[in-house]
């Protein structure tokens, strides 16, 4: 005899939206207090590591914090865009609606959201590396490009979640067919 499969707990799904909520409106506000207060240390071992820092100047002008800000805030307000578009799904998970098109819309925006945060957080250095060392003497001026492992998972689990939710409004559409015939 099969069980039915368990249902997703209504209380840890309540915790998630709200997580989604707080890093939404959380992270932007974090990235750019960070890049208009933080050391000037913390900011070029963030986008250099600590390889070149004697390349860089003691701080980074009002217009380079400013800079920075605006180029971060790219791949974090997408994030933020995704989490909102989870946000909504989960709370029609809560109150057991797994399969509307909404929810199933929400799981593809995150998706959609995800990818272009994750593709934000790959270009976003390499322009702020050309931003903070743009008063440098020529040939001081650093450009970095890098791809980290969890970049490269950012973007695999975003390719993953668009597939499912593709497919999930394939099933809907299917199912939906097959009521018209009972």
């Amino acid at each position: 005899m099969t069980h039915p499969p368990p249902k997703p707990s209504p209380r840890l799904t309540k915790v998630c939206e709200w997580l989604c909520l707080l890093f939404a409106v959380g992270l932007p506000i974090g990235v750019v207090t960070f890049w208009l207060v933080g050391s000037p240390t913390d900011l070029y071992s963030g986008i250099f590591g600590s390889d070149i820092m004697d390349e860089l100047p003691v701080a980074p002008g009002l217009w380079q914090r400013v800079a920075g800000a605006g180029v971060m805030l790219a791949p974090t307000i997408a994030l933020s865009m995704g989490l909102l578009s989870a946000r909504r799904s989960l709370g029609l998970f809560a109150q057991g609606q797994y399969f509307v098109a909404e929810a199933v819309d929400g799981l593809r925006r995150f998706a959609f959201w995800g990818f272009w945060a994750v593709t934000g957080s790959i270009i976003a250095p390499s322009v702020i590396g050309v931003v903070l060392t743009w008063a440098n003497a020529r040939g001081h001026r650093e450009l970095t490009i890098s791809l980290r492992p969890d970049q490269v998972l950012g973007l695999l689990v975003a390719g993953l979640f668009w597939i499912i939710a593709g497919v999930l409004v394939k099933a809907n559409g299917l199912a939906d067919e097959n009521r018209q015939f009972v």
